[in-house]
């Protein structure tokens, strides 16, 4: 598709909610694909080291065959999560497509490369316009360039979380692939570090029991399997995890520690004024057997009196 059309529907999207509400609709009922998430090919063609250029290309043209009119779809979508007003609706429409094998990794690894390449186009055709002002062009197409890597990294690491908390398998597939191509494409340490700090949060909370963590984890694995140079990171943040959990735990034992000399100490003035109560209340009942004898007394010689009449 023509960059000029793509940039028009992006400015479109971000300045007609209407319009961007009924291409979100038209997404969600396209099901040209049906139920093709066990036949598309599901290598990550970009990065596959191990294959052949051969095998590659063929994995390349499958899928630009099979993905070729989501194309637009996919970069709709992506521009659509990075808008606040639209980015719930988009992320569950993106779910929905996966979910039926519409949207494939391998297409969104397409499409963010597409993004990236129209950008660093943009920036080239400005810079070689304003040859004039030359330094500081530089410096803001570097700028520029960072910001929408970052923003794009952003929304599609949000999107990925996100996603992770479906239920569907297929969807949960998919996320494993997405995280791949964020990790092989987004290689600057800011954006690993943001990733590997995230799934390793989710997978050692035991707060959210949204969560699968286990997909967390199985993320991490094949990350760790990818690229070994980042276990040591891993490592690191699981130490800094486990530290704030004993220090936690620590606080908690001051703070069990404390309850229970609370409890101890209002216990014992507990015992103190119930047998406080009790001496109190033997007094009374002397008192009173005191001041019956005593009345006792004094009714005898009224009722002797009271005889000798």
């Amino acid at each position: 598709m023509s960059p000029f059309v793509l940039d028009f529907l992006s400015k479109t999207v971000n300045s007609w909610g209407d319009v961007a509400e009924t291409i979100l609709r038209d997404i969600d009922c396209d099901d040209d694909l049906g139920d093709s998430c066990s036949t598309l090919p599901c290598g990550l063609f970009l990065f596959g080291e191990n294959a052949s250029a051969a095998e590659r290309l063929q994995v390349v043209d499958e899928q630009t065959f099979h993905s070729s009119s989501h194309f637009s779809d996919i970069y709709i979508l992506i521009e659509m999560l990075s808008i606040p007003c639209l980015a719930l609706e988009a992320s569950q429409t993106f779910e929905r497509a996966v979910g039926r094998g519409a949207i494939m990794a391998q297409s969104v690894a397409i499409v963010l490369e597409r993004r990236l390449a129209q950008r660093l186009n943009f920036n080239a055709r400005f810079v070689a316009e304003n040859f004039q002002q030359e330094d500081a062009i530089l410096e803001g197409e570097a700028s520029e360039q960072l910001r929408v890597q970052r923003d794009d990294f952003s929304v599609v690491l949000g999107l990925a979380e996100t996603l992770a908390l479906s239920r569907d398998l297929c969807v949960k597939g998919f996320v494993k692939m997405l995280y791949m191509i964020l990790f092989k494409w987004y290689a600057n340490e800011p954006c690993r570090g943001r990733m590997l700090k995230r799934l390793v949060d989710h997978a050692t909370s035991t707060t959210d029991n949204s969560r699968d963590v286990d997909l967390d984890l199985d993320i991490l694995a094949i990350l760790v399997c990818e690229e070994q140079e980042i276990v040591k990171p891993v490592l690191s943040m699981m130490r800094e995890v486990a530290e704030l959990a004993n220090v936690d735990r620590a606080a908690l034992w001051h703070q069990l520690c404390a309850s229970e000399d609370e409890i101890i100490r209002m216990r014992d003035e507990r015992k103190a004024e119930i047998s406080n109560m009790a001496r109190e209340k033997a007094n009374l009942s002397q008192k009173l057997s005191d001041s019956e004898a005593t009345n006792n007394r004094l009714k005898v010689p009224d009722i002797i009196q009271l005889i000798n009449m």
